[in-house]
């Protein structure tokens, strides 16, 4: 949901978050999370699929919740926009099935479940596969590889090179880690991207192999390029520069209590290792806590045990291209 001040007003960011920190309030007061960035607030509540009403109840509660803050901004001299307001449902392909025609209810106006939705610039899609942030990226790098083209021979390799990292490889690389266990059908044509951008770069045709031109391009695969961005995330999360709430979701494998900890193996006396939850679901095994530990667990120990983030970032991406 989206709100905002009436016309006319004028205050700080700072003051903005201030003057808005009620809401948070209301919203924990109905046991539903949430987070905020600037004028967007997102709600999120879990409901059981298999229980008889329970997506019914939570509903209802989000309703109310809504209503509550619509009435303290109203005191406040502020405007809940309900015309900008989404409601989106996750869930896997049987339990859909199995869900009535859901609508969210706010007074008068009722909201239908939206197919997708955007946040911060990435389409997430009710299967979450991120199809749909897969097809975002490849219409605008194509629209812009295709404008780039028109003036390879006006400008030099270097002046192509800069520009295809502003405009081409900056969207490959958005919020990338977010297509960890992505479709190999949908990472191909995020590769295929690439090796064309190559291609333009250094204006060859599609005899030159594409690996090769990547290599003396020194561009990491699509692929790469995600494991690299999931591990710098873990490396700044234990060494303390990442958000907490990212640092939250993994954990060194020495510091969970014996009864908690498997039998011991010969690696339980590296003090890098990370714990590697478990899944029953593919979506699970794609997530933070899972996905980065293992790719963090299979790096040589000398890169986990780098001192400086460059270092890092150095030996890492050596690692990747070997």
């Amino acid at each position: 949901m989206q709100y905002s001040l009436p016309q006319g007003s004028i205050i700080g960011p700072h003051g903005f978050i201030l003057y808005t920190s009620p809401v948070g309030d209301i919203i924990h007061s109905f046991d539903i999370s949430f987070h905020a960035y600037a004028d967007d607030i997102q709600l999120y509540a879990e409901f059981d699929p298999k229980t008889n009403g329970d997506c019914e109840r939570v509903l209802a509660r989000l309703s109310s919740c809504i209503g509550v803050v619509n009435d303290w901004m109203v005191q406040n001299k502020l405007c809940l926009n309900q015309d900008k307001t989404e409601f989106f449902l996750i869930a896997n392909k049987n339990d859909f099935a199995a869900l009535p025609d859901l609508v969210l209810n706010l007074g008068e106006l009722s909201i239908r479940r939206s197919a997708s939705i955007k946040n911060l610039g990435v389409t997430f899609d009710e299967a979450i596969n991120m199809s749909s942030q897969i097809n975002t990226i490849c219409k605008s790098v194509n629209f812009h590889i295709r404008n780039i083209w028109r003036i390879r021979r006006f400008i030099t390799m270097d002046a192509c090179h800069h520009v295809v990292r502003g405009l081409v490889l900056s969207r490959l690389d958005y919020a990338n880690s977010l297509l960890a266990g992505a479709r190999e059908a949908d990472l191909t044509r995020l590769q295929r991207l690439q090796n064309k951008a190559a291609r333009l770069v250094l204006a060859c045709g599609r005899d030159q192999s594409s690996s090769d031109l990547l290599t003396t391009l020194h561009w990491l695969p699509v692929r790469q390029r995600i494991s690299f961005k999931l591990l710098l995330y873990v490396y700044k999360s234990l060494n303390n520069q990442a958000p907490s709430y990212l640092s939250a979701l993994i954990h060194l494998l020495n510091t969970i209590s014996s009864a908690e900890r498997r039998p011991r193996l010969r690696s339980s006396t590296d003090l890098t290792r990370l714990v590697v939850g478990r899944s029953k679901k593919r979506a699970g095994d794609c997530s933070f806590t899972i996905a980065a530990a293992r790719l963090w667990n299979d790096l040589p120990i000398r890169l986990r045990e780098a001192v400086t983030v460059s270092a890092f970032k150095r030996q890492l991406k050596t690692h990747l291209f070997s």
